[in-house]
């Protein structure tokens, strides 16, 4: 039998872990060893220690993350220890891998998206969440890890999605009135071209065609819009007749201060892959949604 790489897979029952294990079950340069939360506990890091060496990982994609923005400033030591310990502790002991990162570890700019090469300053606009993820990206590429910084992440919801779709479809199905805020812009991307950018590098890397290293990319899907023209494109595409009303973000008190616009530039990996725009990839998570 032909030996093949294993790749662990953290977060595996979330929306990008899933996306990936959906897409790609059995990929052809290497293979899953997925884990859940409820296999391990990724904040108890000597018990993520022991794991990774009793197992002879040939790489990591490090999907685990605390990704509650609000939640994080109450719980700043969890998101801390899942954002910048974890990822430093995984990267330190399998160096080759793919860690996921997010646009807000930008402040809000408005009228120019940041591009692959601005490096992030801390900001006290960033918040908890976002300091936390900050951290960890500088402490996995000073280890070599390649990332990948995306922005609004949602997925089907038969595949874990969570977040603003989510959230929409289920005011929806329960005939609530929609509410979305016009001055808050960024990249809606969909799980599923997360994951055919990471299977991407993965096969690219096992094949020897393009091996990963320290390096760090931006993936979102194509365009830029408020969250009120994205419920709108959710609507649209579904067919229904649902009005949307226009709201700002200051009508949503919230513990941390969002940014109201940190869009990413289109990076090389953006433009190799030639992602979808953001309606078309919106498309196809429906249409998952309808198959499952």
């Amino acid at each position: 039998m032909i030996h093949k790489p294993k790749v662990w897979l953290t977060g595996a029952g979330g929306q990008v872990g899933t996306a990936l294990r959906k897409l790609f079950p059995t990929p052809t340069s290497f293979e899953w060893v997925p884990t859940t939360r409820s296999e391990i506990d990724l904040t108890d890091l000597d018990e993520v220690s022991a794991f990774i060496r009793k197992n002879d990982f040939d790489a990591v994609v490090n999907c685990a993350a605390f990704t509650d923005v609000n939640g994080a400033e109450t719980k700043p030591r969890e998101a801390e220890t899942l954002n910048a310990d974890l990822p430093a502790l995984i990267f330190g002991l399998i160096p080759t891998g793919i860690h996921l990162s997010t646009n807000y570890v930008f402040p809000s700019r408005g009228g120019r998206p940041y591009s692959e090469i601005e490096r992030p300053l801390p900001d006290d606009s960033l918040g908890v969440y976002g300091i936390t993820k900050l951290i960890g990206e500088r402490k996995v590429l000073a280890l070599g890890a390649t990332i990948l910084r995306t922005a609004w992440v949602y997925g089907p919801r038969a595949w874990g999605g969570t977040g603003f779709y989510t959230k929409i479809r289920k005011q929806l199905d329960e005939g609530k009135a929609l509410r979305v805020v016009t001055d808050e812009v960024g990249n809606p991307t969909s799980s599923l071209t997360l994951a055919r950018g990471t299977h991407t590098l993965l096969e690219e890397h096992f094949s020897g065609e393009v091996p990963l290293g320290k390096d760090l990319f931006h993936l979102t899907d194509s365009g830029s819009v408020s969250r009120y023209e994205f419920a709108r494109g959710i609507v649209s595409v579904l067919g229904l007749d649902a009005k949307v009303a226009e709201a700002r973000m200051a009508d949503f008190p919230s513990p941390v201060n969002r940014p109201s616009e940190a869009v990413l530039a289109p990076g090389r990996l953006t433009k190799r892959l030639q992602v979808p725009g953001w309606e078309e990839a919106l498309r196809e998570v429906i249409e998952t949604d309808k198959k499952d």
